[in-house]
């Protein structure tokens, strides 16, 4: 049987704090559980298999006659799902006799894992996927800062001001530059920020890979006082930023609680100022152009 009863718990308030951690808060037999109860809210009558010894399943779920061996990896955002986990799995399909293997991770996988689950047909979620089931059960298709988002009491505005794509860093190679302002419109306070987070139109969510040395993270924010931030993502998870993206910004002040403010997102911020520089470039050759070609039709 299960250690911890999920049913009996306010699971939004759980996910308030463990998701925009990947639950790291959760000791890893409750976060089998969890994903246990995630399962029997989506409909699936639910076997746990041995906390140990348990042939490389974690639970196995049953619906409509399909019967699925699922191995959970509560793993670090750095630490992915390789090609060993993947063979577990699939030999627990075989040892309980089901008809699919699924593994969810709250990370990512290796390039040999995606390689192997592909040829043998595996079932597999990575964070995102694993967020989205998330909060289509427990959140009303929300994700959790859509259900947490405050603003410090009003007295705090983000705002993106500037965007630069494929940008190299010695650190993570080519990224995504991203720069922020933050104002107080309150007293003075002492505030912590995290690392921001990016969620697409499509609700794909990432987390910052690192803050952009020389820049705010931390310390006194003056009444009235605009601070700038800048933070960089991974050029591959963030190529390109629509109007309709969002950046959730985690912030503490004092002894509270995180609290999370999203940024406002001018359409000016979109493009970098070196690309919105050629833009009005481009638009100023082909007016005078223009302009040149109707004055000499016109002699």
């Amino acid at each position: 049987m299960p250690k911890t009863d999920f049913s009996k718990l306010k699971i939004k308030q759980i996910l308030q704090h463990s998701l925009p951690i990947r639950f790291q808060d959760m000791d890893p037999l409750d976060f089998e559980d969890f994903i246990a109860y995630l399962f029997v809210k989506k409909g699936y009558e639910v076997q746990p298999t041995s906390y140990s010894g348990d042939y490389g399943a974690d639970i196995i779920v049953s619906k409509n006659g399909t019967k699925i061996a699922v191995q959970v990896k509560r793993y670090h955002k750095k630490n992915k799902v390789d090609v060993k986990n993947v063979n577990q799995v699939i030999g627990a399909k075989s040892y309980y006799g089901c008809n699919s293997a699924l593994i969810i991770t709250t990370s990512d996988f290796t390039k040999p894992a995606h390689n192997l689950i592909k040829t043998t047909s595996t079932l597999w979620w990575s964070w995102n996927e694993l967020q989205k089931n998330v909060s289509e059960v427990f959140l009303e298709g929300k994700d959790v800062f859509q259900t947490n988002i405050k603003t410090m009491c009003g007295s705090y505005a983000l705002r993106i001001s500037n965007i630069e794509y494929n940008q190299h860093m010695k650190r993570i190679g080519n990224c995504t530059l991203v720069f922020a302002e933050l104002t107080n419109s309150g007293p003075n306070v002492n505030i912590a920020i995290g690392l921001p987070t990016y969620i697409s139109n499509k609700n794909n969510q990432v987390e910052a890979s690192y803050w952009y040395e020389g820049y705010f993270a931390g310390g006194m924010v003056y009444s009235g006082a605009s601070i700038e931030i800048a933070f960089m993502f991974r050029s591959e998870q963030v190529p390109r930023v629509t109007i309709r993206d969002r950046f959730i910004l985690p912030l503490r002040s004092g002894e509270s609680d995180i609290e999370y403010i999203e940024a406002s997102m001018p359409a000016g911020a979109i493009i970098s100022k070196k690309r919105l520089f050629f833009k009005y470039l481009g638009w100023s050759l082909l007016f005078a152009f223009a302009y040149f070609f109707v004055k000499s039709a016109a002699r």
